[in-house]
């Protein structure tokens, strides 16, 4: 909820043709966001940002609005703002391609408990984008984050677990974790359940593991009650869970 903003009060007239209702009401959510946005609220700058990012509600998409408004919210320390401007750094979306820039955002972030921040941070750890290979650093972080209950970050710490990299090897560990990744409907965990073996050897566990890393990287899972950027999405098919309830919570009709 944007504070200060009727958003209860929304025109959203059953009377009205549909199709031109759900354009009214996207527009107006367009015109509140971009008003909590310059009032400086952090939800609402981000909230822009992605409409930019993603090309929502018939705006066009436009990476460098997107990490303009994104830049305000994560300069006033907001651990969301923070963490989509480490992805846009990353990928070089709306500005310059700058890793070492990626990892300081996502370090303010997950210094501040913000779980889709840390399980990031973890995976750079893992691949060695931009920070040195630290498996135990990648475990850190990672177990932070899954500890919140952060699903992506639960299957890759049971994924080092399942290796032996960064903790000790340790298949019940890699189970426990695997399992709650899968509780929460991660269908990749719930396959690498029921799929453990005997550990693979080092060469090819390490192999498995990058490979894994870069996979999340390029197409990562979002918590459903937790805003964080759809990292590695590029259209409005890979729109977060969040951007879509942010829009959907403006219909009143």
């Amino acid at each position: 909820m944007l504070a200060g903003l009727e958003l209860e009060h929304l025109p959203g007239n059953s009377n009205l043709d549909p199709e031109w209702a759900a354009v009214n009401r996207e527009n107006r959510v367009v015109e509140i966001v971009t008003a909590a946005a310059a009032a400086g609220q952090p939800e609402g700058q981000i909230y822009l940002g992605s409409i930019y990012h993603y090309g929502l509600s018939g705006v066009a998409k436009s990476y460098p609005e997107a990490v303009k408004w994104y830049r305000l919210a994560a300069e006033q320390g907001y651990a969301p703002g923070q963490t989509f401007l480490s992805f846009m750094y990353a990928k070089g979306e709306g500005v310059g391609q700058d890793k070492a820039e990626a990892v300081k955002w996502y370090r303010l972030a997950a210094e501040q408990g913000y779980a889709p921040a840390q399980g990031y941070l973890g995976l750079l750890y893992v691949t060695g984008d931009g920070v040195g290979l630290d498996k135990a650093e990648a475990a850190k972080w990672l177990r932070l984050a899954a500890e919140q209950g952060y699903a992506p970050a639960q299957g890759y710490l049971g994924l080092l677990y399942l290796h032996g990299q960064g903790v000790g090897q340790d298949k019940a560990e890699a189970a426990k974790w695997y399992r709650r990744a899968a509780e929460q409907g991660d269908a990749d965990a719930a396959k690498k359940l029921a799929d453990i073996k005997p550990a693979p050897s080092q060469g090819n566990a390490e192999a498995a593991e990058k490979l894994a890393a870069d996979k999340m990287y390029q197409n990562p899972k979002t918590s459903a009650n937790s805003p964080g950027p759809a990292l590695g999405a590029g259209g409005s098919e890979a729109v977060p869970a969040w951007a879509k309830e942010c829009l959907g919570a403006f219909d009143t009709s």
